[in-house]
């Protein structure tokens, strides 16, 4: 696993700020990295670091992992899982799940996948002291109390493994077994649980000396093991499953041929010759039935209390325990071992999931699954060549849908596909996964699902339910994707959008990316772009609605790399940036899987005159919602929904003269060249490919602490900046004064926290940025549809005055009338239309301001739009304008 990457300084910080204490660990080691001459780890069991000097720590040795104080000092205990290290040895998830049996399930609390594949899962400190111990070699489970630490994501295993947060997101009390065995490291539950745990060696030998000498042959081990005389007793109507785990056994120590003969005489379907074909397939493709398996499968209930010491009746025939395996080996010499335990416990090399079971019936090995014959006529069929586990289960958040993940193993690694529940147990749907090399077809399909189906059965506790959602973003109030996840997975459809969500990880540290961005922020529209791209996470807080930041100017300037700046907050620029050569579906649907991040559209000039397009994809992102569709089944599919800023750039403006107000709201226009310094927008190119993705994760995170202190701070912070700015900027409009306002908060709060500013001194200099944007846009009365209209329709009157006059002509538009023009309706709609305006709208807004003459009827007291004029004692219909000239005169007339 490479450390380059993971910002082991950063993540320290946030869990000491969460209230851990950490300290740090030799790179890729459980082993502290402080020194006796340095004081040792062990102060920091009792007093946590100061910030300063984890920052030293890190500063030093930036990869090595993170250690965290357990007990009272972090507020936690920890259960550790533990995996065994050898065959034979205890596996703790076995254990747990024996616990969880007898007491339930643990409760919803935050846990780490540990790089051996075990569990630690962290429990609140109950508020005296609790000590550690560890029961690793009797049931692979460990307690980290007071004096203790764990290993803690993001830190490598010696293996190469990296620790991993798997699920919770807060930190539950410790349930009352646990508090029990805190308090009295063997209770009586345990004992009734686990009893070889506590046999003594004089116990062992007076147990020995009971049960008489080592069995000799099959005979002595039916007359010790319970269910071989159960089958002897039953022999006329016995089950094939208990036969053959009967078989297994006899069959491997002397005279077990001639004794399973005998016993199955009894059976109307005895034949011969069958029962030797069992006998062989049992030593050469089998192997020793347990009895956890005869008792909790099979369903046998009479083996005595405590067991027989061994863990298969053949095991009667070695009591040290090494003899089985000897036989077990030299009887099926030449076919690979199944490393699957006697408990049912699946084997295999470095398992994504540790504590699954193998079902009843099947048989899983490295060369594949195996599911074992059902009736004695049938022999083993292989399901599939390669070993398949299921291996979590994915519960939609936002959806409740529920997905799984299928693990297999194929050219020597572990690779997993997520899909619905109906492809995966669905024998015509799941063939679409050989697609993604899981060796499936048509004809073992069938097989290949019902194997799934009853190894989710078998496994239904111990697979992990993982959260997940189909987006980036906000989940919930206090988990964001990307930089603080826990617990959360992302779960999107291959192809282009897991392409694009690849993007957002993160390359070079922090303090690296900042070396690069930091002499940006001296030019005012790369300062403020890179603020709005700090600025999503925030509309949601303050209730902003979407907007758009749009970068224009001649080419050459620098507006690409001032995107990219801008992006690399929060992951790679090159594969997260989008371009305006899309369709608005995929636009549409990418904004909604960016949900909360900026989304970057590069080079407006490549739709040319399609100014429709343009105008249509700011009113659809301003909407913060996807178009209506209806599903397949009926009804509508769910609405995709975002709350982004978008971040655009081009050589052309967005908006034209004749756009609608409604564009002009919802974007921020802004024109110039963003870095002029061509050297180092060169250096940015070059810079950003190899330092991004730092930023945003530490700026959500910090967020998220505040918001812990305060949930008001934020919409409290942008109230009061608001406010001021409308004083100052009493002729703007509100939607730019809000936008603005967004973003000049975001570039004060990340000066802050991530370019280590003065407090003044940021408020001063995002001030002064907002101040330099704000002069750009138009103000409220320019931006006025109904003024820009009547602008127009003047300048379209003087061209065209000749056609106005008191007789009738060729093409005649109307004529002067008590210092109006009295235009012909159609005349106006036509040169309304001309101009880009609706002639409908404009004229009820004229109206509304008085710009032209209207009736009101009496019968219903609806305005007549269109009036009458005599002329020549005809009567003629018209639109009459007042022509107004100026701001001023319009407020006079208004």
């Amino acid at each position: 696993m490479e450390e380059q990457g993971l910002d082991f300084q950063q993540q320290a910080i946030e869990y000491s700020l969460r209230g851990f204490s950490v300290f740090p660990l030799r790179a890729k080691s459980k082993v502290p990295a402080l020194s006796k001459a340095q004081g040792g780890w062990e102060p920091y069991s009792k007093q946590a670091a100061t910030q300063e000097q984890i920052k030293r720590w890190w500063t030093d040795k930036p990869y090595n992992n993170i250690g965290i104080a357990t007990g009272s000092v972090s507020g936690i205990i920890v259960l550790d899982i533990d995996t065994p290290d050898n065959p034979g040895e205890p596996d703790g998830y076995v254990s747990l799940r024996v616990i969880m049996e007898r007491f339930g399930p643990l409760p919803d609390t935050m846990h780490t996948k540990t790089g051996s594949g075990g569990t630690h899962y962290l429990f609140k400190h109950p508020g005296y002291t609790v000590p550690n111990f560890s029961m690793k070699k009797t049931i692979g489970i460990d307690l980290r109390g007071d004096g203790g630490y764990i290993v803690a994501p993001p830190s490598v295993h010696p293996n190469g493994n990296r620790y991993e947060w798997y699920g919770g997101s807060q930190i539950a009390d410790m349930p009352n077994w646990l508090l029990e065995l805190a308090a009295d490291k063997k209770p009586e539950w345990l004992k009734e649980l686990f009893p070889d745990m506590f046999h003594t060696r004089s116990q062992s030998k007076d147990s020995q000396r009971q049960s008489g000498k080592a069995a000799s042959s099959a005979a002595d081990i039916l007359n010790r093991c319970a269910f071989c005389q159960h089958c002897q007793r039953e022999a006329a109507s016995l089950r094939e499953p208990e036969w053959y785990a009967m078989i297994s056994n006899l069959s491997r120590a002397p005279g077990g041929s001639d004794l399973i003969h005998e016993l199955s005489k009894p059976h109307p379907g005895y034949d011969p010759d069958k029962t030797a074909a069992k006998i062989d397939h049992a030593l050469h493709h089998g192997k020793p039935i347990t009895c956890h398996y005869i008792q909790h499968s099979i369903g046998f209930q009479d083996c005595p209390a405590g067991g027989c010491g061994v863990k298969t009746p053949i095991g009667l025939l070695y009591p040290s325990g090494k003899g089985p395996a000897k036989a077990s080996n030299s009887r099926q010499a030449g076919r690979e071992e199944n490393t699957n335990d006697k408990q049912g416990t699946i084997r295999l090399p470095n398992l994504p999931v540790k504590g699954l079971m193998q079902p009843n019936s099947w048989s899983i090995t490295e060369s594949g699954i195996w599911q074992q014959p059902m009736s004695d006529d049938q022999p083993p069929v292989r399901v599939c060549p390669v070993p398949v586990l299921l291996t979590k289960r994915l519960k939609n958040i936002d959806s409740d849908e529920e997905k799984i993940e299928v693990g297999f193993r194929r050219d020597g690694r572990w690779q997993s596909i997520c899909a619905p529940r109906a492809t995966v147990f669905n024998r015509s749907a799941i063939v679409a996964l050989a697609n993604q090399s899981l060796p499936v077809t048509s004809e073992n399909a069938k097989h290949l699902v019902r194997y799934l189906a009853d190894f989710e059965g078998a496994n239904m506790d111990t697979l992990p339910v993982v959260q997940s959602v189909s987006h980036l973003g906000w989940v919930g109030q206090d988990r964001f994707l990307p930089g603080a996840s826990e617990g959360i997975h992302l779960d999107v459809e291959l192809g282009g959008t897991s392409a694009v969500a690849g993007g957002y990880h993160t390359e070079g540290t922090l303090a690296e990316w900042r070396s690069f961005v930091e002499p940006v922020r001296k030019y005012t529209i790369a300062r403020f772009t890179l603020a709005a791209s700090f600025a999503a996470p925030l509309l949601v807080l303050v209730n902003q609605r979407v907007f758009v930041v749009h970068n224009w100017g001649p080419s050459r300037g620098g507006k690409t790399a001032c995107l990219k700046t801008a992006l690399s907050v929060w992951g790679e620029p090159d594969t997260i940036m989008a371009s305006f050569n899309a369709t608005k579906v995929g636009l549409e649907r990418l904004a909604a899987f960016y949900c909360d991040l900026p989304l970057g559209i590069d080079e407006r000039q490549v739709v040319g005159d399609k100014q429709g397009f343009v105008e249509s994809l700011v009113y659809m992102l301003g909407l913060g919602k996807g178009k209506a569709r209806g599903s397949k089944g009926g009804g509508l599919q769910a609405f995709q929904n975002w709350r982004t800023i978008a971040l655009t750039t081009g050589e052309e403006p967005l908006s034209t003269d004749t756009s609608t107000q409604g564009i002009k709201t919802r974007t921020l226009e802004i024109y110039g060249i963003p870095i002029e310094d061509e050297v180092l927008a060169r250096r940015l190119h070059q810079g950003l490919a190899a330092n991004y993705g730092s930023a945003g994760p530490a700026f959500v995170r910090r967020i998220m602490q505040e918001l812990a202190k305060d949930p008001n701070a934020f919409k409290e912070d942008y109230a009061t900046m608001l406010a001021e700015w409308e004083k100052r900027n009493a002729g703007h409009m509100g939607s730019h004064l809000s936008a603005v306002t967004t973003v000049m908060l975001a570039d004060y709060y990340a000066s802050r926290w991530i370019f280590d500013v003065p407090e003044e001194q940021a408020y001063d200099e995002a001030i002064a940025m907002a101040e330099l944007i704000l002069a750009q846009q138009e103000t409220a009365a320019e931006a006025d549809e109904g003024f820009r209209a009547m602008e127009y329709f003047r300048s379209w009157c003087h061209v065209n005055v000749t056609k106005f006059n008191e007789t009738p002509s060729t093409e005649w538009y109307g004529l002067f009338r008590n210092g109006r023009i009295c235009v012909f309706p159609t005349i106006f709609e036509r040169a309304m239309k001309d101009g880009g305006f609706n002639s409908r709208r404009i004229l009820a807004d004229w109206a509304d301001r008085n710009w032209i003459d209207y009736e009101v009827k009496p019968s219903d007291g609806k305005r007549r739009l269109k009036i009458g004029v005599m002329l020549n004692r005809e009567r003629y219909t018209v639109i009459s304008v007042r022509l107004i000239y100026s701001l001023q005169e319009q407020n006079e007339v208004t």
